[in-house]
């Protein structure tokens, strides 16, 4: 059973690249149809996000936001940080698609304290330049370099200073 729903999330993927996002879709909710019925949450929360990218590729924004938050509370919920993040992170993209901008930067600012819960520095730079790239949409400039500054691990910001300090 829950073998099978893990095929189904590997087929769905299948027919979502060769363009039938509507066979996918429908793979995807057997999946989690199964692992809801088992009681397999890690299980479900791979079923949610792969539905949320569906989703949220072919412009359906409204899905693709709830089953992200879902995903996310989910996975917050069972312990998986990393993947709560990656659903924050992600939500963030579809709010700024809808131009919902404080609920975009809102998003990337928990999925950045989530990343960085978690030591995952990779993670928490992408999220500080989603931040930014927010705040310089708006004309924000100032609080977006501040924000692209935080992104640059501190060893490469003082080789860039020596750098630039060089070539004085």
């Amino acid at each position: 059973d829950l073998a099978r729903a893990g095929v189904h999330l590997e087929e769905g993927e299948v027919l979502a690249l060769v363009g039938d996002p509507a066979g996918a879709e429908a793979l995807f909710e057997r999946a989690m149809e199964v692992y809801r019925r088992r009681w397999d949450r890690p299980g479900l929360v791979r079923g949610l996000v792969h539905s949320a990218n569906l989703h949220f590729q072919g412009g359906d924004t409204a899905p693709s936001l709830q089953r992200y938050r879902e995903a996310s509370a989910l996975a917050a919920e069972i312990g998986d940080v990393q993947i709560s993040a990656r659903c924050l992170a992600n939500l963030g993209n579809v709010w700024l698609v809808t131009g919902d901008l404080e609920q975009a930067r809102d998003s990337y600012r928990a999925a950045r304290q989530r990343f960085e819960e978690i030591g995952d520095l990779r993670g928490a730079a992408a999220a500080l330049v989603a931040e930014g790239n927010v705040h310089h949409t708006e004309g924000h400039f100032v609080e977006a370099a501040a924000l692209y500054a935080r992104a640059i691990p501190p060893r490469t910001r003082d080789h860039i200073a020596n750098v630039f300090a060089l070539d004085i």
